[in-house]
């Protein structure tokens, strides 16, 4: 699984989302979404920006907390304080 594929998946599934839910939200097929999240396949802007909406979160922000997670709040204040 890809970092981002992986990245998607576990947002959706702390929103307790199954993969066909996302899917229908977001207008793809369900297939789609196992695509991105097993063999991470690179979803277009459009379709990014509408998982962020429906994930409710900034897909770049989960990435970076999945990667670093001890560095999260440092790299907050770094860029906002």
């Amino acid at each position: 699984m890809g970092e981002l594929g992986g990245a998607i998946q576990h947002q959706r599934r702390v929103l307790e989302l199954k993969a066909y839910e996302l899917a229908q939200k977001i207008g793809v097929h369900p297939t789609y979404i196992t695509y991105i999240e097993k063999h991470d396949r690179l979803p277009s802007l459009e379709i990014i920006v509408k998982l962020e909406k429906v994930l409710k979160i900034s897909l770049q922000d989960l990435y970076f907390k999945e990667k670093h997670p001890q560095s999260s709040e440092f790299r907050y204040s770094y860029e906002f304080g």
